[in-house]
């Protein structure tokens, strides 16, 4: 992994202070990384944080969650989106970021394989909950670059994120026809 990308988990705790989404940015967690609707949303001002950055996800990114159960969603890789480009993720997330010329959309399906899952969950450490750092994701050898097509893993990813889109617009419509037939 090393020689195809940097691996990032940003250290340390903040003080947590949601506020509405005018005034903050979306804060992602472990669990919520993983779901195509995000559940339970919440945004966090970026004044909490002293290098607000450090937390940011980036489109073309790979995110996972580092901390949490190995039999659970423990270094489950997630395409970060271009809708999701500049949430905040908690520090329990760790980003690969492809370095030059990788696709990421075989690194995704590289990170996604059993051989690399076993390695990197091998790695985690803790008693109740598992953590992983980016030593143990950097140290995950990935199977060979195969003739995969980047470009429509990448275009898979988006098309989750806009079919969600077009999902909460129907639910907004029926749920605005049910409110004016029961008036």
């Amino acid at each position: 992994m090393a020689d195809v990308a940097d691996v990032l988990k940003p250290g340390g705790r903040y003080k947590t202070n949601y506020v509405n989404n005018e005034n903050g940015r979306p804060l992602v967690s472990g669990a919520q990384l993983l779901q195509t609707k995000t559940i339970n949303l919440q945004f966090m001002s970026a004044n909490v944080f002293k290098q607000v950055e450090n937390y940011a996800l980036r489109a073309g990114w790979i995110a996972y969650p580092a901390d949490g159960r190995a039999e659970e969603g423990l270094g489950t890789p997630v395409l970060v989106t271009r809708d999701r480009d500049g949430w905040l993720a908690s520090g329990h997330i760790g980003r690969v970021i492809p370095k030059t010329g990788v696709d990421a959309g075989w690194l995704f399906l590289a990170l996604k394989t059993n051989h690399a899952q076993m390695q990197l969950k091998a790695r985690a450490s803790g008693s109740v909950v598992d953590s992983t750092f980016p030593n143990d994701m950097e140290a995950v050898i990935l199977p060979p670059p195969l003739d995969v097509d980047g470009a429509k893993v990448r275009q898979l990813w988006n098309d989750f994120s806009e079919a969600q889109v077009l999902e909460e617009k129907a639910s907004a419509m029926v749920d605005e026809a049910l409110a004016t037939y029961s008036a």
